[in-house]
């Protein structure tokens, strides 16, 4: 393909990974070497770049003896698509833009333009500098950004966009929208530790929404930050802000809260393009700026969402989902519920339902072919990883414009997750069956299979080539690439490992027996001892099961700011309000005052998981606050009406500093379950029956070779877990050796 010569506009791309647009198609630029000249040539504006310069750049170390004639190369290829306005100098390679549009200068126009209006009209500074932000589709020049020749222009577009995004936050605090960028900030400070100003308009932005004391904390946060890490204080104007906000100074009360104040940004996520809207989810196109990346982000409302039997699902289903490894089915980057809502961001897809794409015409046996076997693919794997879909039809398949098929539309929080997969299967099948024409052979093959009972989606497309005559895609080794690795390496188990969690069964029992009578239980033992595992996979899986939707679990780790992290354990089982840390930190019953204003109003529980208690100790600073958090758990848990649980995790070298909190120190003895090695029984049940569950069979001594090495050295149960992801990896078909 080459540059036309008709006029449409040509469009180069850096904001992303680089790309030359002419009118709606986008140009082939060869392969990293090749868009690398590119770049560089575009990075110089306009100017000659010599030879010398472009074979640095693409060979910076040691350049072979024939870099002149690949350049050459390189050049001529390029050339070959873009014309007479890439031309050879005396010295090197010239790029003329003139009258092209290059998304970086149309990024500066625009932000040059909102800050001329920043004084005097900042709700139009705030839209402005909006939408030139949605201009980026991902950082600049994402596809070479670890090339050393473009790290001075790479580091200089991506200041200019953060300053963009300060400009802009700065225009909706002075229109009144304080509250609406609060959670964008809080994402901004983590993403940008650093970076003061962020931390400055978080400050008044919690200010003007009259949440003083978190102002205040939110200042001891950057502090703490620049101390820890760059040993500096904050600079003179953080200290000033935080000195006017103790003051109260008139002058920071800004604008009066706009009317309407849509927020721009969830959690990091700028929202850009609404795609759908129904009852209950709207689906955005989203940009998630700390990697640079498309996402789309499904928000669920409605009063599901604040049922116990949804929140009790949720975050399971999320861990389940996400676990699942396919290329057609869209990714869980990332999800979080609060009070009314739940959100769902999923790995970008250009795509279209398949339900419109069928409106005006069938599609062809190739494509329904090609189908099948991208659809019936991810639904094997998400059966494999333990995830039913449970409505399989044409608006939970995406087609986009290279023809290629995703499957969507998973039910998070759901109870279809959990659901037969073989209903899913007869689903798939009468979906593939409907796409075929009336007269189709192959929709009586498909129905006499069904009928016969098919085992697996992959047996959907294997029945459909053999009626259409068409080849089944086969793999290389379909033993390596269909088993799933049941093992976890250095990771703790999780909700979503349950079921190859084994050798803990008497552990978790007697969880269970504790909580049931108790309400502390502080699972304490030497580090690498399973501590993690056994309260997420074990006893948190089986309170799931045994009673669903009574449990309400939430996990946190005290940190440096252990009420901050409670406030967002509760937030994520809260209904009707958000758990507010000004009133955790007003006395002792701050907490059980929370935990009846936010919690479900019917017979749900709350067992608050407090993961590697020993922080609470080793990163909170100030022991008034530390003793503050013990005795806030301790009056909530002896409130004979309260439906608060508490588990905590401990390394056994901790075991005396809550001890000498008496009160506390009492609830930790009577609930106190020391965590051991498991024996050998557990030990082999660990190793075995993770292997049988996915069809892995294990060489005859290989077990108690395992078990005479791994001794009882502490950590041994994660070095147990790597040893065994290492022999799955190099194993012989399906047998580990």
């Amino acid at each position: 393909m080459q540059l036309s010569n008709y006029g449409r506009p040509v469009n180069i791309r850096v904001l992303g990974p680089i790309g030359v647009r002419d009118g709606d198609e986008w140009l082939p630029l060869g392969g990293p070497k090749q868009r690398l000249v590119l770049a560089a040539l575009v990075a110089a504006r306009g100017r000659v770049m010599s030879t010398s310069a472009l074979i640095d750049a693409l060979w910076p170390e040691d350049p072979p003896a024939s870099a002149r004639k690949t350049l050459q190369g390189y050049v001529h290829h390029l050339r070959s698509v873009l014309g007479d306005r890439l031309t050879t100098e005396s010295s090197g390679y010239r790029l003329d833009t003139t009258d092209w549009s290059v998304d970086a200068d149309s990024f500066a126009t625009r932000v040059e333009s909102a800050r001329a209006l920043l004084d005097t009209d900042p709700a139009r500074a705030s839209e402005l500098l909006t939408t030139a932000l949605g201009i980026w589709e991902g950082n600049a020049y994402s596809d070479l950004e670890l090339e050393p020749a473009l790290m001075a222009p790479i580091t200089e577009l991506e200041e200019a966009r953060l300053h963009a995004l300060e400009d802009r936050i700065e225009a909706d605090l002075r229109s009144g929208s304080h509250e609406a960028v609060i959670g964008e900030l809080v994402a901004l400070t983590r993403e940008h530790p650093f970076r003061e100003r962020f931390w400055g308009q978080l400050m008044l932005a919690l200010y003007r929404s009259g949440r003083h004391g978190d102002a205040l904390r939110t200042y001891e946060q950057a502090r703490r930050a620049m101390v820890d890490e760059l040993g500096i204080d904050p600079s003179a104007e953080l200290q000033d802000l935080e000195r006017r906000i103790l003051q109260n100074d008139p002058d920071l009360a800004g604008t009066a809260p706009a009317a309407s104040t849509t927020p721009r940004a969830i959690r990091g996520y700028e929202l850009r393009d609404t795609l759908r809207h129904s009852a209950d989810v709207t689906t955005h196109r989203g940009y998630q700026r700390s990697v640079g990346r498309e996402v789309m982000i499904h928000a669920i409302t409605g009063p599901h969402v604040d049922r116990s039997e949804f929140i009790a699902r949720f975050e399971d289903d999320a861990e389940r989902l996400g676990r699942i490894d396919h290329p057609n089915v869209l990714y869980v980057v990332d999800t979080w519920r609060e009070p009314g809502a739940a959100h769902i961001v999923l790995r970008w897809v250009d795509g279209t339902p398949l339900s419109a794409l069928i409106t005006d015409e069938r599609p062809t046996i190739a494509t329904i072919t090609k189908i099948a076997d991208q659809v019936g693919g991810a639904l094997s794997a998400a059966h494999r990883g333990g995830v039913s879909h449970g409505r399989i039809d044409l608006d939970s398949v995406l087609v986009t414009r290279s023809g290629d098929a995703y499957l969507t539309g998973f039910g998070i929080g759901e109870d279809r997750m959990s659901g037969a997969n073989v209903a899913d299967i007869a689903d798939f099948a009468a979906l593939v069956e409907g796409l075929l024409p009336n007269d189709s052979p192959a929709r009586a093959a498909l129905s006499h299979a069904t009928a016969g009972g098919l085992t697996s989606a992959d047996q959907v497309a294997r029945v459909l080539h053999e009626a259409v005559g068409s080849s089944t895609p086969s793999t290389e080794d379909p033993a390596r690439t269909d088993l799933r690795n049941p093992y976890k390496g250095l990771r703790a188990f999780q909700l979503a490992d349950a079921g190859d969690f084994y050798g803990r069964g008497d552990v978790v029992d007697r969880l269970e027996d504790m909580l049931a009578t108790r309400r502390l239980v502080a699972v304490v033992g030497p580090s690498g001892s399973g501590k993690s595992s056994v309260v997420r996979a074990g006893l948190a899986t089986r309170l799931a099961a045994d009673a669903p939707g009574r449990y309400l679990i939430a996990q946190m780790f005290p940190g440096a700011f252990p009420f901050e992290e409670l406030a967002d354990a509760i937030q994520r089982v809260a209904v009707g309000r958000d758990a507010s840390v000004d009133e955790l930190l007003a006395g002792e019953r701050g907490l059980a005052r929370v935990l009846k204003s936010s919690l479900p109003t019917d017979e749900s529980e709350f067992v608050l998981v407090i993961d590697q208690f020993e922080e609470l100790f080793s990163n909170v600073e100030n022991e008034e606050r530390r003793r503050l958090f013990l005795d806030s758990l301790v009056h909530a848990l002896d409130d004979p009406r309260s439906r608060l649980r508490v588990v905590i995790t401990m390394r056994a070298d901790f075991f005396d500093r809550p001890l000498a909190y008496p009160a506390f120190g009492e609830l930790v003895q009577q609930g106190l379950v020391a965590l051991t090695l498991p024996d050998e029984h557990g030990l082999r049940d660990a190793i075995v029956q993770p292997a049988e569950s996915v069809g892995l069979a294990i060489e005859d001594g290989l077990v108690p070779l395992i078990l005479r090495d791994l001794g009882t050295e502490p950590g041994a149960l994660p070095l147990l877990q790597y040893a065994l992801t290492e022999l799955f990896e190099n194993r012989t078909g399906d047998r580990l050796t």
